[in-house]
């Protein structure tokens, strides 16, 4: 397959979008295990808020640059 930067993009986008999914999920599996510790509940609930900060910047950033996932 010859390269195009389109293709690029959205293999990387879905391989980050991927990672994120798996990171929240094992996260919040982990948030019941601490539930006598408040400092690490904490920390766990900061973690998925990070998570989703990240999740959501990789949906906007596809969102507000439809030109460069084009192509093949």
């Amino acid at each position: 397959m010859p390269f195009t930067k389109g293709y690029v993009l959205r293999t990387t986008l879905a391989n980050m979008q991927r990672s994120v999914t798996m990171s929240l999920n094992k996260t919040l599996s982990r948030l019941e295990e601490f539930q006598g510790d408040s400092s690490k509940s904490t920390e766990i609930l900061q973690t998925l808020s990070d998570l989703n900060k990240m999740k959501q910047l990789l949906e906007d950033f596809q969102k507000n640059n439809p030109q460069a996932f084009a192509g093949e």
